[in-house]
């Protein structure tokens, strides 16, 4: 795979290049973008240096498009919606998942809303197993506090089970 032009380029200027062509107006893309417009006419420069064209030329009834700019438009509307998947999270459908899901709380958001989180996960996903861990950190269970309740909760009990993480 060549990745030369790609290395060099700023792909953050993706979104102002496609919205720019799309708006053909500065300000209008501004807008859209959530930029201020003296940033969105610095992109706009930036792509120009970058793209070596003008991209959008001024003329009597505002802006239009060079032939490169036309193209990139068109090339835009091919290559975006697979960059869009490239870098979309994944989705998560509970009633399609197999394989165990991990769920992370604290001691108190276990004890109290566990059992609620259970019957409603147990209710949209039956297949999967749960195994969560109470008193862990966002970095690493305590190996003091840990517990791991799991798919014991698919009878519609609670069972937290001690146990030292295996981590």
């Amino acid at each position: 795979m060549h990745v030369m032009h790609t290395l060099r380029a700023d792909l953050n200027l993706v979104p102002a290049l496609a919205v720019l062509l799309d708006e053909r107006h500065i300000s209008r893309s501004a807008n859209r973008l959530g930029l201020s417009q003296p940033a969105t006419s610095r992109a706009l420069q930036r792509l120009r240096n970058l793209l070596g064209d003008e991209l959008l030329v001024r003329d009597r009834d505002g802006y239009r498009l060079t032939a490169r700019a036309e193209v990139l438009r068109a090339q835009l509307a091919e290559v975006l919606p697979a960059l869009e998947a490239l870098v979309a999270p994944d989705s998560f459908d509970p009633a399609s998942a197999s394989t165990p899901i991990d769920i992370a709380g604290t001691d108190f958001a276990v004890h109290t809303y566990g059992a609620a989180i259970c019957a409603r996960l147990m209710a949209e996903s039956p297949g999967p197993k749960f195994v969560s861990t109470a008193g862990a950190s966002r970095r690493r269970p305590s190996r003091s506090t840990a517990a791991v309740w799991s798919s014991g909760c698919s009878a519609g009990s609670w069972h937290l089970l001690s146990r030292r993480p295996s981590c």
